[in-house]
């Protein structure tokens, strides 16, 4: 799998992210999650257009 960012829950729990603006800045993001009954959800959120969608922090 390709990670381009931190991890942000490890074996159950949440991990504690540095302080910096990759982290504190609002970016479009995405991610893939397995729950866990094995089905796999794909997040997306837009971003960079301030009038209707400026991204999230992690």
């Amino acid at each position: 799998m390709l990670v381009s960012g931190p991890l942000l829950i490890d074996k159950n729990q949440i991990v504690q992210l540095e302080d910096d603006p990759f982290v504190n800045n609002k970016h479009p993001r995405s991610c893939v999650a397995i729950t866990k009954d094995g089905n796999v959800i794909f997040i997306v959120f837009d971003g960079r257009h301030t009038d209707n969608s400026e991204g999230v922090k992690l």
